[in-house]
């Protein structure tokens, strides 16, 4: 991740003043136009993303898992917040606070540097979103959605807690279309399905 080249006394001091954040029960985290604050690392669970305009029922635009870090873009402009985000129960959050980025940036210039490395993770994830979407033939998007969902969570090793209903929102598609992509990446045996899981079995036949 964003600390995998940094110094051992950079990782310790992120660790030190990093606080610890449990969710016992699924609620929301910050939400559109809050106040800018720090960044959050996702250590167990379940991250989702919402994207009110788009409507209650088709908002869900992309859950992440651990080893996925968010709230850059807030935490380095101070602007106010772009989305709704919400962790499902038994989450559990690192979070580090704007004020605690400033005062590890004095001891550790180099920590921006390092910062940019979530803010490019997240442009990745944003244009790959635009590009999965572009797709018109339903077993298309629903393979580049279900790709970009693993990259977001490394912690999950490809078995994705996600229902069909959230993927179809995910995708933009309706559930009927949705499903008939999911039988057809079954029978080609891309992917298994199981109770509120979607197993990824062959990223090489999902890419291609």
């Amino acid at each position: 991740g964003w600390l995998s080249q940094a110094s051992e006394t950079l990782k310790r001091e992120v660790e030190r003043r990093c606080g610890l954040i449990t969710a016992a029960e699924a609620r929301r985290v910050y939400g559109v136009g809050d106040p800018a604050g720090g960044i959050f690392g996702i250590v167990s669970g379940r991250l989702d993303m919402h994207l009110p305009l788009w409507g209650a029922d088709r908002s869900l635009a992309h859950v992440s898992g651990p080893g996925w870090w968010i709230g850059d873009l807030a935490a380095v402009t101070g602007a106010p917040r772009r989305f709704d985000i919400s962790v499902q129960r038994d989450t559990h959050l690192l979070r580090l606070s704007r004020a605690e980025i400033g005062r590890i940036g004095e001891r550790h210039p180099d920590l921006f540097r390092h910062l940019l490395l979530i803010v490019a993770a997240n442009q990745r994830m944003a244009i790959d979103s635009a590009e999965a979407l572009g797709f018109s033939e339903p077993v298309r998007r629903v393979a580049a959605c279900l790709l970009r969902i693993d990259r977001g969570g490394p912690g999950w090793q490809g078995r994705l807690p996600l229902t069909q209903g959230e993927l179809a929102s995910i995708a933009k598609l309706s559930r009927r279309r949705t499903n008939g992509a999911l039988g057809e990446l079954v029978a080609a045996g891309a992917l298994r399905l199981g109770y509120g899981e979607i197993a990824l079995t062959d990223r090489a036949l999902l890419r291609a």
